[in-house]
């Protein structure tokens, strides 16, 4: 049996978030989330190839985690589904297989006061509340992480740029500062040889690997990402 085809991520061409596919009438529309910014109108484009985009449950850290489920339709609004996986930053991937469901509903709501200054209605609370429950029923597998867009091989600046935002979104989850020339060609040479070679290696075994966390650690002082 020939599998389906798997629909396109739909995002906003304006604020780079995933979109709400609703069923109307007709045919098939878009929306932001409840807790997306609403200061635009809503944009509508496919994807671009790699994109990662934020976190499906607070929107406002880097996705780097998926969330396996299969789909279905949103409680209390029957024209919204969800399709597929979901994508969770580290915080919430870490709430979610830890069932501290609770925590992640506050977590959200948080970052609804944040996004637009006031706090989620009681509808809006009870809302959300019940898709978080809808999807730790449809969740259909473990959470794993997001892989690395590949690195060109045949472009030594690409490979070094590509490999560098790998390193600080495995350490901050999310995209890095404007890069800042080393003190000397040597400190240049040895940076790009280490965070290809961290770049390289599988999430997991990076997480693991004590001496790897603490070269890109280093990495981090080197081009003062935490300045």
């Amino acid at each position: 049996m020939t599998e389906p085809t798997p629909l396109p991520v739909i995002i906003c061409q304006v604020c780079d978030r995933s979109l709400h596919r609703m069923a109307t009438a007709s045919g098939v529309s878009f929306a932001h989330s409840p807790i997306d910014p609403d200061d635009h109108p809503v944009a509508p484009v496919e994807a671009p190839p790699h994109w990662r985009g934020r976190c499906d449950f607070c929107t406002t850290a880097t996705a780097q985690f998926i969330v396996p489920a299969s789909d279905f339709t949103a409680p209390n609004t029957p024209a919204a589904h969800s399709l597929g996986d979901w994508a969770a930053c580290p915080t919430c991937a870490l709430m979610i297989g830890a069932n501290r469901w609770n925590i992640l509903l506050r977590r959200s709501l948080s970052a609804h006061e944040h996004l637009h200054g006031t706090t989620a209605t009681a509808k809006q609370e009870h809302n959300l509340r019940a898709v978080h429950r809808t999807l730790r029923a449809a969740i259909n597998g473990p959470i794993r992480p997001i892989p690395p867009a590949p690195i060109p091989p045949d472009e030594p600046a690409m490979r070094f740029e590509q490999a560098r935002i790998v390193v600080h979104q495995r350490l901050y989850g999310t995209e890095p500062p404007p890069y800042r020339e080393p003190g000397s060609e040597l400190g240049a040479q040895r940076l790009e040889r280490d965070c290809l070679r961290l770049a390289a290696m599988p999430p997991e075994e990076f997480a693991a690997d004590p001496d790897a966390v603490a070269t890109a650690l280093e990495i981090a002082e080197q081009l003062r990402w935490d300045s």
